[in-house]
């Protein structure tokens, strides 16, 4: 897709700005914090370990001639059991409206491996980049119950990567 190709339906409540870095990056920006952040939790209890997710839209760019989208998202795990439980790793599957699946498998999240105490949370944030304006995330962490040494799977609930002004 051409630069001139490209169009876009932008709430005339949206600010754009555009940012060219080295060539051919091309970065959007679109500014208005109501719209952009997705609005409510996305929430779900597996085991007695809640996984709360929230997601941002963050902005568009050009790269190769092809439109990327990214996304954050901020993830709370709350342990709600009598046991200290650490998380070991993750898998995630990343659904896209005009591609294939993408899967990603990995130690710990961020480059952590937490232990999560009964009552207390661990809270972190990455990121996520799609070419669709529309996709899913959802995914598994591989937990350990250090009272009984078992592993267990927490299920993190399916949460939606929708650019902003696609929804209109």
């Amino acid at each position: 897709m051409l630069w001139s190709e490209l169009a876009l339906q932008i709430p005339s409540n949206c600010k754009i700005s555009l940012q060219k870095f080295v060539n051919p990056l091309i970065f959007i920006t679109f500014t208005n914090h109501d719209r952009v952040k997705n609005k409510g939790v996305i929430q779900q209890i597996t085991k007695g370990i809640k996984i709360s997710v929230e997601t941002k839209f963050e902005g568009s760019f050009l790269k190769d001639q092809i439109l990327h989208h990214a996304f954050m998202y901020f993830i709370t795990i709350e342990n709600q059991s009598k046991d200290v439980v650490q998380l070991l790793s993750r898998h995630w599957k990343i659904l896209e409206s005009i591609s294939r699946p993408q899967y990603v498998n990995g130690n710990g999240v961020v480059g952590k491996k937490p232990i999560i105490k009964p009552g207390e949370s661990h809270t972190y944030q990455s990121g996520s980049l799609i070419t669709s304006p529309l996709g899913s995330m959802t995914g598994t962490y591989i937990m350990i119950n250090f009272s009984t040494a078992k592993k267990f799977n927490v299920d993190v609930p399916s949460f939606k990567l929708s650019v902003p002004y696609i929804l209109n």
